[in-house]
């Protein structure tokens, strides 16, 4: 029996999301318009449902100032985000 081990380059469960990273003003900013993140804190809405503290499509350029004021007032800033290329792939990764 092969024993499974984890190196730095491989995941025990694979996801279609590119990358984890910290939701910084810098990263929003630097993000192309229609990529999709998903906050790794979460809100509680009842007693059993949780919710992602902010998730969303990267809007244009000229209203990202607004969009960014929205993560913090969530309290997602600075807090690690999955970044998806849009929301059909993480609803695929959710759903399915």
């Amino acid at each position: 029996m092969k024993s499974l081990q984890l190196t730095k380059n491989s995941r025990l469960f694979p996801s279609l999301y590119l990358q984890r990273e910290k939701l910084t003003k810098l990263l929003l900013m630097s993000l192309p318009e229609g990529y999709y993140i998903v906050s790794n804190c979460y809100q509680q809405v009842n007693l059993y449902e949780y919710i992602p503290a902010f998730e969303g499509t990267i809007s244009s350029l000229p209203t990202r100032v607004f969009q960014w004021e929205h993560i913090k007032n969530n309290n997602a800033d600075n807090r690690l985000c999955c970044i998806y290329t849009s929301k059909e792939v993480y609803d695929q990764e959710v759903y399915e």
